[in-house]
């Protein structure tokens, strides 16, 4: 999956004569600059009304686009679910299906299978990775690194 960051400059005037300008990374998924400044100004936004400071007007200045990450669903589902996101909120963003949300789930709340590595190296044998995988209910993206791992 890929994750773009975008670097923002956002202009605030808080009075005629009193103005800051911020600046602030942002992170999307997929190449959306409309995403990202709408990301950057609620951030401003909400990191304003924390400190509780009127504001008069907000403006880009400018955005960037800084770098492209590649990350595997599952885990950009593991980041938003650190953040306290919601399972249906974590489907539309990532734009998964229900099935493989609760796939994900089960996984992260570790209620699978485990696979050690001499059950691994038993089960090699006598059955194919993909085989192993599945029975063990293991993403493939987490797979591949505990093989990466024991190799």
């Amino acid at each position: 999956m890929r994750i773009d960051i975008w670097t923002a400059e956002i202009y605030v005037r808080y009075t005629a004569t009193e103005a800051e300008i911020f600046e602030l990374t942002v992170r999307t998924i997929g190449k959306r600059k409309d995403a990202a400044i709408k990301s950057a100004k609620s951030k401003i936004i909400s990191n304003l009304k924390k400190r509780n400071k009127p504001f008069v007007k907000l403006r880009l200045v400018w955005i960037e686009h800084t770098n492209v990450l590649e990350k595997s669903s599952y885990d950009c589902f593991v980041e938003l679910k650190e953040k306290g996101l919601r399972k249906k909120a974590i489907m539309q963003q990532l734009k998964l299906t229900y099935h493989e949300v609760i796939f994900f789930d089960n996984y992260y709340c570790g209620r699978t299978k485990r696979l050690t590595h001499q059950k691994y190296l038993y089960l090699r044998d006598f059955m194919d990775d993909e085989q192993i995988r599945r029975r063990f209910k293991i993403p493939k993206s987490e797979y591949t690194k505990f093989i990466q791992s024991h190799n």
